[in-house]
Protein backbone atom coordinates (compact mmCIF):
# COMPACT_ATOMS: atom_id res chain seq x y z
CA UNK A 1 0.00 0.00 0.00
CA UNK A 2 0.99 3.43 -1.29
CA UNK A 3 2.64 5.94 1.97
CA UNK A 4 1.02 9.11 0.04
CA UNK A 5 -2.69 10.20 0.39
CA UNK A 6 -4.81 12.52 0.11
CA UNK A 7 -5.26 15.29 3.12
CA UNK A 8 -8.74 15.95 3.57
CA UNK A 9 -10.59 18.77 3.14
CA UNK A 10 -10.44 20.06 7.15
CA UNK A 11 -6.70 19.31 7.32
CA UNK A 12 -5.54 21.09 4.15
CA UNK A 13 -7.92 24.05 5.23
CA UNK A 14 -6.31 24.37 8.71
CA UNK A 15 -2.62 24.35 7.14
CA UNK A 16 -4.09 26.86 4.75
CA UNK A 17 -5.86 28.89 7.77
CA UNK A 18 -2.37 29.00 9.46
CA UNK A 19 -0.72 31.14 6.40
CA UNK A 20 -2.67 33.51 6.88
CA UNK A 21 -4.32 33.84 10.55
CA UNK A 22 -0.92 33.76 12.94
CA UNK A 23 -2.27 35.99 15.57
CA UNK A 24 -5.00 38.41 16.74
CA UNK A 25 -2.69 41.28 14.14
CA UNK A 26 -3.32 39.30 11.37
CA UNK A 27 -6.87 39.30 11.41
CA UNK A 28 -7.50 42.45 12.00
CA UNK A 29 -5.21 43.12 8.63
CA UNK A 30 -7.78 41.33 6.30
CA UNK A 31 -10.46 42.74 7.62
CA UNK A 32 -9.24 46.36 7.30
CA UNK A 33 -8.47 45.86 3.58
CA UNK A 34 -11.75 44.16 3.16
CA UNK A 35 -13.70 47.21 4.38
CA UNK A 36 -11.09 49.15 2.59
CA UNK A 37 -11.98 47.33 -0.57
CA UNK A 38 -15.24 48.11 -0.09
CA UNK A 39 -14.87 51.50 -0.27
CA UNK A 40 -15.95 52.23 3.57
CA UNK A 41 -14.98 56.00 4.84
CA UNK A 42 -15.13 55.21 8.34
CA UNK A 43 -14.26 52.36 10.04
CA UNK A 44 -14.31 51.22 13.57
CA UNK A 45 -12.30 49.23 15.64
CA UNK A 46 -13.23 47.12 18.82
CA UNK A 47 -10.63 44.88 20.77
CA UNK A 48 -11.16 42.48 24.10
CA UNK A 49 -8.63 40.85 25.63
CA UNK A 50 -6.15 41.94 22.83
CA UNK A 51 -7.94 40.27 20.45
CA UNK A 52 -7.77 36.69 21.88
CA UNK A 53 -10.91 37.16 23.16
CA UNK A 54 -12.83 39.50 20.10
CA UNK A 55 -11.62 41.77 17.43
CA UNK A 56 -14.89 43.45 15.84
CA UNK A 57 -14.28 45.54 12.62
CA UNK A 58 -17.45 48.10 11.47
CA UNK A 59 -17.55 49.95 8.25
CA UNK A 60 -19.61 51.92 6.07
CA UNK A 61 -18.76 50.45 2.95
CA UNK A 62 -20.50 49.12 -0.18
CA UNK A 63 -21.56 45.56 2.02
CA UNK A 64 -22.94 42.62 0.86
CA UNK A 65 -26.57 40.77 0.41
CA UNK A 66 -27.62 37.59 1.03
CA UNK A 67 -25.86 35.80 -1.77
CA UNK A 68 -22.39 37.68 -1.40
CA UNK A 69 -22.45 36.85 2.21
CA UNK A 70 -22.97 32.88 2.06
CA UNK A 71 -20.16 33.33 -0.61
CA UNK A 72 -17.60 35.31 1.44
CA UNK A 73 -16.21 32.33 3.76
CA UNK A 74 -15.68 30.11 1.32
CA UNK A 75 -12.41 29.15 0.10
CA UNK A 76 -11.30 30.89 -2.91
CA UNK A 77 -14.42 33.23 -2.88
CA UNK A 78 -13.69 36.79 -4.09
CA UNK A 79 -14.96 39.80 -5.66
CA UNK A 80 -11.42 41.50 -6.32
CA UNK A 81 -10.36 38.93 -9.42
CA UNK A 82 -11.91 36.69 -12.24
CA UNK A 83 -9.20 35.72 -14.24
CA UNK A 84 -5.15 35.41 -14.00
CA UNK A 85 -4.83 38.57 -16.26
CA UNK A 86 -6.43 40.64 -13.20
CA UNK A 87 -3.03 39.51 -11.12
CA UNK A 88 -0.61 41.57 -12.93
CA UNK A 89 -3.03 44.43 -12.72
CA UNK A 90 -4.40 44.42 -9.13
CA UNK A 91 -6.20 47.26 -7.51
CA UNK A 92 -7.37 46.03 -5.12
CA UNK A 93 -5.70 44.92 -1.35
CA UNK A 94 -7.16 41.26 -1.29
CA UNK A 95 -7.53 39.40 -4.27
CA UNK A 96 -7.14 35.57 -3.08
CA UNK A 97 -9.97 34.55 -1.40
CA UNK A 98 -8.85 33.65 1.37
CA UNK A 99 -9.37 35.45 4.23
CA UNK A 100 -12.44 35.11 5.67
CA UNK A 101 -12.15 31.47 5.08
CA UNK A 102 -9.12 31.26 7.31
CA UNK A 103 -10.69 33.11 10.11
CA UNK A 104 -13.85 31.29 10.39
CA UNK A 105 -11.95 27.75 10.39
CA UNK A 106 -9.77 29.69 13.17
CA UNK A 107 -12.60 31.21 15.52
CA UNK A 108 -16.53 31.87 15.79
CA UNK A 109 -17.05 34.35 13.44
CA UNK A 110 -20.04 36.28 12.54
CA UNK A 111 -20.83 39.00 9.72
CA UNK A 112 -23.90 41.43 9.85
CA UNK A 113 -23.93 43.11 6.49
CA UNK A 114 -26.35 44.64 3.96
CA UNK A 115 -25.96 46.53 0.33
CA UNK A 116 -26.96 49.48 -1.02
CA UNK A 117 -30.15 47.99 -2.81
CA UNK A 118 -31.01 45.41 -0.03
CA UNK A 119 -34.30 46.10 2.03
CA UNK A 120 -32.42 44.79 4.87
CA UNK A 121 -29.14 42.65 6.66
CA UNK A 122 -28.24 39.94 6.89
CA UNK A 123 -25.90 37.93 9.28
CA UNK A 124 -23.99 34.45 9.17
CA UNK A 125 -22.30 32.92 12.48
CA UNK A 126 -20.11 30.24 11.44
CA UNK A 127 -17.64 28.57 14.38
CA UNK A 128 -14.33 26.89 13.31
CA UNK A 129 -15.53 26.58 10.15
CA UNK A 130 -18.69 24.52 11.13
CA UNK A 131 -22.65 24.85 11.66
CA UNK A 132 -22.89 27.99 9.13
CA UNK A 133 -26.11 30.13 9.71
CA UNK A 134 -27.66 32.97 7.45
CA UNK A 135 -30.63 34.98 9.10
CA UNK A 136 -31.99 38.19 8.61
CA UNK A 137 -30.87 40.83 10.93
CA UNK A 138 -31.33 45.13 10.82
CA UNK A 139 -27.74 46.90 9.64
CA UNK A 140 -26.97 50.45 8.03
CA UNK A 141 -25.76 50.29 4.58
CA UNK A 142 -21.88 48.27 5.83
CA UNK A 143 -20.69 45.12 7.09
CA UNK A 144 -19.48 44.36 10.71
CA UNK A 145 -17.46 41.26 11.31
CA UNK A 146 -17.12 39.95 14.94
CA UNK A 147 -13.92 37.11 15.57
CA UNK A 148 -14.23 35.81 18.72
CA UNK A 149 -12.28 32.81 20.86
CA UNK A 150 -9.26 33.18 18.15
CA UNK A 151 -7.63 29.58 17.86
CA UNK A 152 -10.51 28.16 20.67
CA UNK A 153 -10.35 25.20 18.45
CA UNK A 154 -6.63 24.78 17.87
CA UNK A 155 -5.16 25.18 21.74
CA UNK A 156 -1.90 24.26 19.86
CA UNK A 157 -1.94 27.45 18.44
CA UNK A 158 -3.28 29.73 20.96
CA UNK A 159 -0.41 28.65 23.71
CA UNK A 160 2.45 30.34 21.00
CA UNK A 161 0.32 33.72 21.52
CA UNK A 162 2.42 36.40 23.04
CA UNK A 163 1.52 38.48 25.77
CA UNK A 164 -1.17 40.70 25.85
CA UNK A 165 0.58 43.83 25.61
CA UNK A 166 3.29 42.57 22.77
CA UNK A 167 -0.10 41.56 20.71
CA UNK A 168 -1.73 45.27 21.44
CA UNK A 169 1.74 46.49 19.95
CA UNK A 170 1.11 44.51 16.99
CA UNK A 171 -2.54 45.42 16.77
CA UNK A 172 -1.32 49.23 16.82
CA UNK A 173 1.11 48.52 14.27
CA UNK A 174 -1.46 47.58 11.56
CA UNK A 175 -3.36 49.76 12.60
CA UNK A 176 -0.89 52.60 12.08
CA UNK A 177 -0.05 51.29 8.41
CA UNK A 178 -3.53 51.01 7.55
CA UNK A 179 -4.45 54.34 8.54
CA UNK A 180 -0.86 56.14 7.21
CA UNK A 181 -1.37 54.43 3.42
CA UNK A 182 -5.20 55.37 3.34
CA UNK A 183 -5.52 58.76 5.28
CA UNK A 184 -8.79 59.86 3.93
CA UNK A 185 -10.42 57.07 5.87
CA UNK A 186 -11.65 57.97 9.43
CA UNK A 187 -10.51 55.10 11.54
CA UNK A 188 -11.45 54.83 15.81
CA UNK A 189 -10.18 52.29 17.68
CA UNK A 190 -11.00 50.81 21.04
CA UNK A 191 -9.42 48.27 23.22
CA UNK A 192 -11.22 46.67 26.34
CA UNK A 193 -13.37 50.02 25.75
CA UNK A 194 -11.03 52.66 26.26
CA UNK A 195 -10.54 54.91 23.53
CA UNK A 196 -6.93 54.45 21.87
CA UNK A 197 -6.86 55.58 18.33
CA UNK A 198 -9.40 58.17 16.97
CA UNK A 199 -7.95 59.64 13.79
CA UNK A 200 -10.31 61.27 11.79
CA UNK A 201 -10.49 61.65 7.95
CA UNK A 202 -7.65 63.84 6.49
CA UNK A 203 -7.03 65.63 3.35
CA UNK A 204 -3.03 64.77 2.94
CA UNK A 205 -0.66 62.43 3.38
CA UNK A 206 1.06 65.16 5.87
CA UNK A 207 -1.98 65.39 8.25
CA UNK A 208 -2.04 61.73 8.86
CA UNK A 209 1.59 61.09 9.48
CA UNK A 210 1.19 64.25 11.86
CA UNK A 211 -1.47 62.17 13.61
CA UNK A 212 0.59 58.63 14.10
CA UNK A 213 3.77 60.58 14.73
CA UNK A 214 2.66 63.42 17.17
CA UNK A 215 5.71 65.63 18.47
CA UNK A 216 7.94 63.23 16.28
CA UNK A 217 6.89 64.87 13.25
CA UNK A 218 9.18 67.78 13.01
CA UNK A 219 12.11 65.11 13.42
CA UNK A 220 11.53 64.23 9.24
CA UNK A 221 12.23 65.83 5.98
CA UNK A 222 9.72 65.87 3.50
CA UNK A 223 10.32 63.68 0.59
CA UNK A 224 8.63 66.05 -2.76
CA UNK A 225 6.89 64.16 -5.08
CA UNK A 226 9.29 62.51 -7.69
CA UNK A 227 7.80 61.43 -10.19
CA UNK A 228 9.84 59.38 -13.16
CA UNK A 229 8.52 56.65 -15.98
CA UNK A 230 9.13 54.22 -12.88
CA UNK A 231 6.50 55.83 -10.87
CA UNK A 232 5.96 58.12 -8.39
CA UNK A 233 7.91 58.75 -4.76
CA UNK A 234 6.79 60.63 -1.61
CA UNK A 235 6.48 60.68 1.61
CA UNK A 236 8.80 61.31 5.08
CA UNK A 237 12.92 60.54 6.23
CA UNK A 238 13.75 61.41 9.44
CA UNK A 239 16.67 64.01 9.51
CA UNK A 240 20.09 62.90 11.07
CA UNK A 241 21.22 62.86 13.46
CA UNK A 242 17.57 61.99 15.18
CA UNK A 243 16.42 62.41 18.47
CA UNK A 244 13.41 60.24 19.00
CA UNK A 245 13.10 57.99 15.69
CA UNK A 246 15.46 55.05 14.39
CA UNK A 247 14.43 52.18 12.37
CA UNK A 248 11.41 51.52 15.02
CA UNK A 249 9.36 53.77 12.79
CA UNK A 250 9.92 52.49 9.34
CA UNK A 251 7.11 52.12 6.56
CA UNK A 252 7.42 51.46 3.20
CA UNK A 253 4.32 51.58 0.82
CA UNK A 254 4.05 49.73 -3.15
CA UNK A 255 1.07 50.78 -4.17
CA UNK A 256 0.02 51.74 -0.58
CA UNK A 257 0.45 48.65 0.34
CA UNK A 258 2.49 48.08 3.71
CA UNK A 259 5.06 45.69 2.52
CA UNK A 260 8.64 44.32 3.60
CA UNK A 261 12.11 44.90 1.66
CA UNK A 262 14.93 44.37 2.82
CA UNK A 263 16.80 45.54 -0.15
CA UNK A 264 15.24 48.65 -0.71
CA UNK A 265 14.95 49.28 3.36
CA UNK A 266 18.57 48.54 2.86
CA UNK A 267 19.05 51.83 0.07
CA UNK A 268 16.69 54.31 1.80
CA UNK A 269 19.31 53.67 4.72
CA UNK A 270 22.48 54.15 2.93
CA UNK A 271 21.01 57.06 1.49
CA UNK A 272 20.63 59.05 4.53
CA UNK A 273 23.40 57.86 6.55
CA UNK A 274 25.79 59.09 3.54
CA UNK A 275 27.85 61.47 5.66
CA UNK A 276 27.03 60.33 9.19
CA UNK A 277 27.85 56.97 11.53
CA UNK A 278 27.06 54.11 9.69
CA UNK A 279 25.26 52.84 12.51
CA UNK A 280 22.37 55.97 11.99
CA UNK A 281 19.06 53.73 11.31
CA UNK A 282 16.40 56.37 10.07
CA UNK A 283 13.06 56.41 10.13
CA UNK A 284 10.72 56.69 7.40
CA UNK A 285 7.57 56.46 5.66
CA UNK A 286 7.74 56.11 1.94
CA UNK A 287 5.48 56.00 -1.14
CA UNK A 288 6.58 53.92 -4.21
CA UNK A 289 3.45 54.33 -6.79
CA UNK A 290 4.71 52.04 -9.29
CA UNK A 291 2.84 50.72 -12.00
CA UNK A 292 1.15 47.31 -11.59
CA UNK A 293 2.30 45.56 -13.54
CA UNK A 294 5.49 45.87 -12.24
CA UNK A 295 4.90 44.44 -9.06
CA UNK A 296 3.76 40.98 -8.17
CA UNK A 297 1.63 40.61 -4.55
CA UNK A 298 0.70 36.37 -4.81
CA UNK A 299 3.88 35.67 -3.31
CA UNK A 300 2.49 34.88 0.20
CA UNK A 301 -1.36 34.68 1.64
CA UNK A 302 -0.27 37.38 4.38
CA UNK A 303 0.55 39.70 1.03
CA UNK A 304 3.41 41.22 3.05
CA UNK A 305 6.16 40.38 0.54
CA UNK A 306 6.35 41.32 -3.13
CA UNK A 307 8.32 41.06 -6.32
CA UNK A 308 9.38 43.94 -8.53
CA UNK A 309 10.41 43.46 -11.64
CA UNK A 310 12.51 46.11 -11.94
CA UNK A 311 13.91 46.39 -8.36
CA UNK A 312 17.49 47.07 -9.65
CA UNK A 313 16.74 50.24 -11.25
CA UNK A 314 14.05 51.22 -8.36
CA UNK A 315 16.61 51.34 -5.94
CA UNK A 316 18.76 53.52 -7.77
CA UNK A 317 15.60 55.89 -8.20
CA UNK A 318 15.16 55.75 -4.66
CA UNK A 319 18.50 56.22 -3.45
CA UNK A 320 19.14 59.23 -5.15
CA UNK A 321 16.03 60.60 -4.32
CA UNK A 322 16.77 60.52 -1.00
CA UNK A 323 20.71 61.34 -1.01
CA UNK A 324 19.66 64.66 -2.44
CA UNK A 325 17.64 65.43 0.34
CA UNK A 326 21.11 65.14 2.29
CA UNK A 327 24.28 67.20 1.31
CA UNK A 328 27.47 65.45 1.71
CA UNK A 329 29.92 67.35 4.39
CA UNK A 330 33.43 67.42 4.41
CA UNK A 331 35.64 66.54 7.37
CA UNK A 332 38.25 68.27 8.89
CA UNK A 333 40.90 68.37 11.35
CA UNK A 334 40.16 69.14 14.56
CA UNK A 335 42.38 69.31 17.93
CA UNK A 336 46.10 71.39 18.14
CA UNK A 337 48.92 69.13 17.51
CA UNK A 338 51.78 69.23 19.94
CA UNK A 339 54.69 68.33 18.78
CA UNK A 340 55.66 71.33 16.59
CA UNK A 341 56.28 74.98 16.91
CA UNK A 342 56.10 75.12 13.36
CA UNK A 343 52.51 74.52 11.59
CA UNK A 344 51.05 75.49 8.39
CA UNK A 345 48.11 73.76 6.15
CA UNK A 346 47.95 71.56 3.09
CA UNK A 347 46.85 72.44 0.35
CA UNK A 348 43.56 70.94 0.51
CA UNK A 349 42.83 72.67 3.95
CA UNK A 350 42.10 69.51 5.67
CA UNK A 351 45.95 67.77 7.01
CA UNK A 352 48.26 69.70 9.00
CA UNK A 353 51.88 69.37 7.74
CA UNK A 354 54.79 70.31 10.11
CA UNK A 355 57.95 72.33 9.39
CA UNK A 356 60.41 69.56 11.02
CA UNK A 357 60.03 66.50 11.66
CA UNK A 358 59.80 65.26 15.61
CA UNK A 359 59.16 61.70 15.02
CA UNK A 360 60.76 59.76 18.08
CA UNK A 361 64.49 58.73 17.56
CA UNK A 362 64.73 55.10 15.92
CA UNK A 363 64.98 52.17 17.85
CA UNK A 364 65.86 48.77 17.62
CA UNK A 365 63.02 46.70 17.41
CA UNK A 366 59.30 46.80 16.78
CA UNK A 367 57.22 47.01 19.55
CA UNK A 368 54.24 44.44 19.07
CA UNK A 369 52.06 45.83 21.95
CA UNK A 370 52.02 49.24 23.68
CA UNK A 371 54.58 49.01 26.54
CA UNK A 372 53.68 48.24 30.12
CA UNK A 373 52.46 51.03 32.59
CA UNK A 374 56.03 51.05 34.06
CA UNK A 375 57.73 52.77 31.19
CA UNK A 376 54.69 54.81 28.76
CA UNK A 377 53.51 58.22 28.77
CA UNK A 378 51.40 58.79 25.53
CA UNK A 379 51.82 61.86 24.44
CA UNK A 380 48.38 63.47 22.90
CA UNK A 381 48.98 64.46 18.96
CA UNK A 382 45.71 66.01 17.70
CA UNK A 383 42.15 64.45 16.49
CA UNK A 384 41.23 63.91 12.91
CA UNK A 385 37.84 63.60 11.10
CA UNK A 386 35.88 64.15 14.76
CA UNK A 387 36.76 60.49 14.92
CA UNK A 388 40.47 59.44 15.74
CA UNK A 389 43.11 60.61 18.74
CA UNK A 390 46.15 60.33 17.41
CA UNK A 391 48.96 59.79 20.16
CA UNK A 392 52.45 58.78 20.76
CA UNK A 393 55.44 57.33 22.96
CA UNK A 394 59.23 57.02 22.37
CA UNK A 395 58.51 53.68 20.15
CA UNK A 396 55.46 53.60 18.51
CA UNK A 397 52.37 55.92 16.90
CA UNK A 398 49.00 55.27 17.94
CA UNK A 399 45.75 55.21 16.17
CA UNK A 400 42.64 55.39 18.93
CA UNK A 401 39.42 55.50 17.91
CA UNK A 402 37.36 57.64 20.40
CA UNK A 403 34.21 56.36 20.37
CA UNK A 404 35.38 52.57 20.93
CA UNK A 405 37.67 53.18 23.45
CA UNK A 406 34.98 55.19 25.54
CA UNK A 407 32.86 52.69 24.83
CA UNK A 408 34.73 49.61 26.33
CA UNK A 409 35.71 51.53 29.31
CA UNK A 410 32.26 52.46 30.24
CA UNK A 411 30.23 49.14 29.60
CA UNK A 412 33.50 47.82 32.13
CA UNK A 413 32.38 50.30 34.49
CA UNK A 414 28.65 49.67 34.02
CA UNK A 415 29.49 45.56 34.74
CA UNK A 416 31.41 46.29 37.67
CA UNK A 417 28.69 48.64 39.61
CA UNK A 418 25.87 46.17 38.29
CA UNK A 419 27.40 43.77 40.52
CA UNK A 420 27.72 46.16 43.78
CA UNK A 421 24.31 47.75 42.73
CA UNK A 422 23.70 51.02 40.62
CA UNK A 423 23.71 54.17 41.65
CA UNK A 424 21.57 56.90 39.83
CA UNK A 425 21.86 60.37 39.51
CA UNK A 426 19.26 62.87 39.20
CA UNK A 427 18.29 65.23 36.40
CA UNK A 428 18.82 68.62 36.98
CA UNK A 429 15.35 69.00 33.99
CA UNK A 430 13.48 65.63 33.71
CA UNK A 431 13.38 64.11 30.21
CA UNK A 432 9.78 63.86 28.55
CA UNK A 433 10.02 61.52 25.45
CA UNK A 434 7.16 61.39 23.30
CA UNK A 435 6.36 58.05 20.63
CA UNK A 436 3.59 56.90 18.63
CA UNK A 437 1.55 54.31 20.38
CA UNK A 438 2.54 51.03 18.93
CA UNK A 439 6.19 51.78 20.22
CA UNK A 440 4.84 53.52 23.46
CA UNK A 441 3.21 49.90 23.84
CA UNK A 442 6.17 47.98 24.05
CA UNK A 443 8.29 50.13 26.17
CA UNK A 444 5.77 50.93 28.73
CA UNK A 445 5.63 47.40 29.65
CA UNK A 446 9.33 46.78 29.85
CA UNK A 447 9.78 50.14 31.99
CA UNK A 448 10.65 47.92 35.16
CA UNK A 449 14.16 46.48 33.28
CA UNK A 450 15.56 49.96 32.87
CA UNK A 451 14.72 50.97 36.50
CA UNK A 452 16.67 48.21 37.72
CA UNK A 453 19.73 49.56 35.67
CA UNK A 454 19.58 52.78 36.98
CA UNK A 455 17.08 54.91 35.20
CA UNK A 456 14.22 56.11 36.59
CA UNK A 457 11.16 56.14 34.14
CA UNK A 458 7.72 56.54 34.90
CA UNK A 459 4.69 56.77 32.32
CA UNK A 460 3.94 60.29 31.56
CA UNK A 461 0.72 59.84 29.47
CA UNK A 462 -1.20 56.95 26.96
CA UNK A 463 2.55 57.87 24.46
CA UNK A 464 4.90 59.48 27.14
CA UNK A 465 7.70 59.14 29.36
CA UNK A 466 9.33 60.79 32.13
CA UNK A 467 13.16 60.08 32.99
CA UNK A 468 14.19 61.42 36.19
CA UNK A 469 17.28 59.96 37.20
CA UNK A 470 19.64 58.01 35.24
CA UNK A 471 22.91 55.83 36.06
CA UNK A 472 25.59 57.81 37.87
CA UNK A 473 28.89 56.87 35.65
CA UNK A 474 26.93 58.08 32.59
CA UNK A 475 27.48 62.01 31.62
CA UNK A 476 24.75 64.43 32.42
CA UNK A 477 24.95 66.15 29.05
CA UNK A 478 24.75 62.95 27.31
CA UNK A 479 21.31 62.02 29.68
CA UNK A 480 18.66 62.48 26.32
CA UNK A 481 20.61 60.66 23.33
CA UNK A 482 21.86 57.83 25.88
CA UNK A 483 17.66 56.92 26.85
CA UNK A 484 16.42 56.99 23.31
CA UNK A 485 19.16 54.49 22.84
CA UNK A 486 18.15 52.46 25.75
CA UNK A 487 14.43 53.13 24.85
CA UNK A 488 14.97 51.95 21.08
CA UNK A 489 16.44 49.00 22.41
CA UNK A 490 13.78 47.79 24.29
CA UNK A 491 10.94 49.26 21.84
CA UNK A 492 12.62 46.99 18.58
CA UNK A 493 12.14 43.70 20.70
CA UNK A 494 9.54 41.46 19.21
CA UNK A 495 8.78 39.65 23.10
CA UNK A 496 7.80 41.94 25.23
CA UNK A 497 10.67 40.86 28.12
CA UNK A 498 9.41 38.47 30.34
CA UNK A 499 10.88 39.60 34.38
CA UNK A 500 12.22 35.96 34.55
CA UNK A 501 14.65 36.33 32.07
CA UNK A 502 15.88 40.17 31.98
CA UNK A 503 19.68 39.27 31.63
CA UNK A 504 20.05 39.33 28.20
CA UNK A 505 18.44 42.61 27.53
CA UNK A 506 20.06 43.93 30.56
CA UNK A 507 23.11 43.21 28.92
CA UNK A 508 22.18 44.72 25.65
CA UNK A 509 20.71 48.04 26.91
CA UNK A 510 24.22 48.07 28.88
CA UNK A 511 25.89 48.10 25.20
CA UNK A 512 23.38 49.95 24.07
CA UNK A 513 23.79 53.04 26.88
CA UNK A 514 27.70 52.49 26.74
CA UNK A 515 27.57 53.22 22.65
CA UNK A 516 26.22 56.43 23.10
CA UNK A 517 28.76 58.15 25.60
CA UNK A 518 31.08 59.21 22.89
CA UNK A 519 29.73 59.62 19.28
CA UNK A 520 32.84 58.84 16.32
CA UNK A 521 31.87 62.83 15.25
CA UNK A 522 32.24 64.80 18.44
CA UNK A 523 34.33 66.77 19.18
CA UNK A 524 36.48 66.45 22.55
CA UNK A 525 38.46 68.93 24.52
CA UNK A 526 41.98 68.21 25.37
CA UNK A 527 41.60 67.19 29.10
CA UNK A 528 38.72 64.56 28.11
CA UNK A 529 41.20 63.03 25.61
CA UNK A 530 44.23 62.98 28.21
CA UNK A 531 42.20 61.18 30.97
CA UNK A 532 41.34 58.60 27.95
CA UNK A 533 44.68 58.21 27.36
CA UNK A 534 45.71 57.38 31.14
CA UNK A 535 43.06 55.11 31.19
CA UNK A 536 43.88 52.99 28.18
CA UNK A 537 47.61 53.45 29.46
CA UNK A 538 46.93 50.92 31.88
CA UNK A 539 44.73 48.87 30.30
CA UNK A 540 46.75 47.14 27.48
CA UNK A 541 43.75 44.26 27.54
CA UNK A 542 40.97 46.54 25.69
CA UNK A 543 41.53 45.79 22.46
CA UNK A 544 38.36 45.74 21.42
CA UNK A 545 35.03 47.70 22.05
CA UNK A 546 31.47 45.40 22.99
CA UNK A 547 30.80 45.22 19.65
CA UNK A 548 34.06 43.65 18.47
CA UNK A 549 35.39 46.61 16.45
CA UNK A 550 39.21 47.72 17.43
CA UNK A 551 40.13 50.35 20.08
CA UNK A 552 43.57 51.06 19.25
CA UNK A 553 46.12 50.62 16.02
CA UNK A 554 49.46 50.68 16.80
CA UNK A 555 52.33 51.81 14.28
CA UNK A 556 55.91 51.29 15.46
CA UNK A 557 58.69 53.63 14.43
CA UNK A 558 60.15 50.43 12.60
CA UNK A 559 57.20 50.26 10.28
CA UNK A 560 57.37 53.94 9.72
CA UNK A 561 60.92 53.79 8.74
CA UNK A 562 60.28 50.83 6.65
CA UNK A 563 57.57 52.69 4.28
CA UNK A 564 59.87 55.44 4.11
CA UNK A 565 62.33 53.46 3.16
CA UNK A 566 64.82 54.66 5.92
CA UNK A 567 66.04 51.26 6.92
Amino acid sequence: MGKIILLSENVSNQIAAGEVVERPANVLKELLENSLDAGARNIRINILAAGRKMIEVTDDGSGMDQSDLELSVARYATSKIKDIADLTNLATFGFRGEALAAIALASRLTIISRSADSPQGWQLSVAGGKDKKVIPAGHPVGTTVKVADIFFNTPARKKFLRSDPAELAQIYRVLEEVALANWSVGFILNSNQKNIYNLKARSSFRERANDILAESFGEFVEIPDTVSPLGKIFGLVSRPPTKNISRLVQYLFINHRPVINRRLTYTIGEASRQNIEKDFRPGFIIFLDLKPESVDVNIHPTKREVRLSNEFEIGQWLYQTIKNLFPRSIPTFSGTPVFSEKRSWSAEGQYPVTGKSELPPKVGEKAEIWPGPETRRWQYLGQIFFRYILAADDKNLFFIDQHAAQEILLYEQFLSEWKKGIVSQPLLIPIIKNYPRAISEKIKNNLYCLNELGWQIEEFGPESFRCFAQPQLFPATAAEKILESVLAEIAESEVIIPQADIQPIKEKIARRACHQAIRSRDVLTIPEIQQLLRELENRPDLISCPHGRPVIIVISQIDLDKKFQRT
